[in-house]
């Protein structure tokens, strides 16, 4: 059996944004806005002109911090007080979360406006909600999709190199955690599909982005960016969409989740510690040392973190990667990947075995003997 839960539009060029009432009208009249200062001045004052124009009456509440269970409750308590028809997330992947889990939470009509291209936010039905302390808390599965997501590259190729980087590197490691589910399923139609679609994006990724973003000809390319953006939310959305008998697998992601549980990783992005857990995933798969190596080469130079340094664990280390670790056994579950029954052990040394690929890089480059 597969179910796709996909948005009803999604809009990707240049300069929506000052359509953006066109669209939205289709949805409702009384909208609630809800973003970060940063994102709401990114899409400027063409956003709020094409609302005026459409007569489309909106309140914005300024977003700072987590999505969180009792942000979702006031949020709701105030659309629903005000009696909004649509609630719209401008911003990256902690707004547009919050916003979706609203949506659903009150049956309102949901839009994505996203202003960095660092995950699949914009697009996928599934927000993931935090604690306070920006530790991860649940994942709440969506009826729905966004109705209406409105990616205005103008915008979005205009985001920091960095956010850039952590989405290509989310979208990269997604086929590399299906993959292994393919093994044990080879008749499973939804992960041929998932697979098919994260290829496209992993091909496009590594033979194209990567390539020009390590020989400096990246942003002299405005179709390299235009297309990372789709393959970060369009074509890794699309593959989370589908819906198989399989849950998700890999290990990537779970490395992320655990992550969180550390103060130190907070100021790291999705992506940035997302590719740092597919490489713990590909010691885990007793993958050649050679090709994980590939990996720590072209992460290093798209400044992606390489050792447990540069995510911020500096000290107590060896206690901080146990709670990583263990976490991870805990909630991973139904991995196929291994051949082998997996234990606490494992995920620990895989870790350090990283910190040391990494390290020894940082040292060859800089003529250490390691």
């Amino acid at each position: 059996m597969s179910a796709i839960n996909v948005p009803r539009y999604y809009e990707n060029r240049r300069g929506i944004i000052k359509e953006a009432g066109d669209y939205i009208r289709r949805l409702g009249k009384n909208v609630l806005i809800v973003g970060g200062n940063n994102a709401l001045t990114a899409v400027g004052g063409k956003f709020y002109k094409s609302l005026e124009i459409n007569e489309i009456k909106y309140e914005v509440k300024i977003f700072t911090g987590y999505p969180t269970q009792k942000c979702i409750r006031e949020i709701s308590a105030m659309a629903v007080a005000n009696k909004n028809d649509v609630i719209i997330g401008v911003g990256g992947g902690k707004v547009l979360d919050l916003v979706k889990a609203v949506g659903n939470k009150i049956n309102m009509a949901v839009v994505t406006i996203p202003t960095i291209p660092a995950t699949c936010a914009a697009w996928s039905a599934l927000a993931v909600i935090y604690k306070e302390n920006g530790e991860q808390d649940i994942y709440i599965h969506l009826e729905n999709s966004p109705q209406l997501i409105l990616a205005d590259k103008d915008i979005l190729s205009k985001a920091p190199k960095r956010y850039i980087n952590s989405g290509v590197a989310d979208t990269i490691a997604k086929w590399y955690e299906i993959a292994p589910d393919l093994k044990g399923n080879k008749d499973d139609f939804s992960i041929r599909l998932q697979l098919k679609v994260c290829e496209l994006a992993l091909e496009f990724l590594k033979d194209d982005y990567v390539k020009s973003a390590i020989d400096g000809s990246l942003f002299d390319k405005a179709y390299l960016i235009d297309n990372a953006v789709d393959s970060i939310i369009m074509l890794a959305g699309l593959a989370g969409s589908i819906n198989g008998s399989v849950p998700y697998g890999g290990l990537a992601h779970p490395f992320y989740n655990n992550s969180t549980k550390i103060h130190e990783t907070h100021k790291l992005l999705h992506g940035e510690k997302v590719i740092f857990g597919l490489l713990v995933q590909f010691v885990l798969e007793g993958r050649d040392e050679r090709e994980i190596l590939g990996f720590v080469e072209w992460m290093k130079k798209l400044n992606l973190p390489i050792t447990l340094d540069d995510l911020g664990i500096k000290s107590n280390i060896r206690e901080k990667v146990t709670v990583i670790a263990k976490g991870m056994l805990e909630s991973i579950g139904n991995y196929s990947g291994l051949s082998y029954v997996l234990n606490e052990k494992h995920i620990i040394d895989a870790i350090f075995k990283v910190d040391s690929l990494g390290k020894n890089n940082l040292n060859r480059e800089n003529g250490i003997n390691a």
